[in-house]
């Protein structure tokens, strides 16, 4: 299998096979997490940047240290999760789906582990493309839905992420209030090329994509090595069945898009 990555400045992605170990495998996150940094510093540069954490909970998944950042914004529905954020200047309990913020407020908005959970999500992503300024970007940070992640999570009920997050991830807080797994919904437009297509009737135009190994088979295969390697050896023979055009490992993706 090979990383599909695509970049204004053309940084490149190491690529690696589907049949390495999944410590090695930890590395596709990594990587297309550095090439994000990179593409934020060349792209927002030294100047002083606001940012929008768009349903963005306790943390950020994005590292900001390389930035000039004078202001974070916070948007979460879940009060709980606003109470644990330890980096926004501001902090609102809202909804993306219905939340007005000013128009071309932001340089760099921030939408991570959130699209798959909204079930108007045409609703956010408008708003997303409302309040970023143009020559800003939106980086999404979001589960391939034809893949084991998307597939686990789409068909089967919540109870069940539940259970596979307590039992076989030992999570010790999973489902109780404010913590993850939380419920998801998964709209079309979670497909990453719908998504790019969609985007660009806003004005915002796709500057880099990379789809990398799930976090679902990535902590698994950690915590579970036997199960892991279960799961990638299926995953592998229905990809070679599928002539390579299927890649059930590459659960996740990253994609930045920058506002013309």
């Amino acid at each position: 299998m090979r990383l599909f990555t695509r970049m204004s400045d053309a940084i490149s992605i190491a690529h690696t096979s589907a049949e390495s170990s999944p410590a090695c495998r930890n590395a596709e996150r990594a990587a297309s997490l550095a090439n994000v940094t990179r593409l934020l510093a060349a792209q927002l540069g030294a100047r002083p940047i606001s940012v929008y954490e768009a349903g963005g909970g306790s943390t950020s998944y994005i590292p900001l240290g390389g930035l000039s950042v004078s202001h974070i914004t916070l948007v979460d529905i879940d009060p709980r999760q606003v109470d644990r954020n330890d980096i926004a200047n501001e902090t609102i309990v809202g909804d993306l789906q219905t939340i007005e913020l000013p128009a071309e407020s932001f340089d760099l908005v921030i939408c991570y582990n959130v699209i798959e959970h909204l079930p108007r999500l045409p609703q956010a992503l408008q708003r997303l493309a409302r309040v970023v300024k143009p020559g800003g970007l939106i980086v999404i940070g979001a589960p391939v839905p034809l893949s084991l992640n998307g597939l686990a999570a789409r068909f089967t009920p919540h109870r069940v992420h539940v259970w596979i997050c307590k039992h076989l991830l030992k999570w010790p807080d999973a489902g109780k209030p404010g913590c993850a797994p939380f419920p998801v919904a998964y709209h079309r437009l979670v497909h990453p090329g719908r998504l790019q297509a969609h985007m660009k009737m806003f004005g915002l135009q796709p500057v880099y994509f990379c789809a990398y190994l799930g976090s679902l088979i990535e902590e698994i295969a950690r915590k579970n090595p036997l199960l892991g390697r279960l799961l990638i050896s299926a995953a592998n023979v229905a990809s070679r069945a599928a002539f390579g055009r299927l890649d059930l490992l590459r659960g996740d993706f990253h994609l930045v898009l920058r506002k013309l």
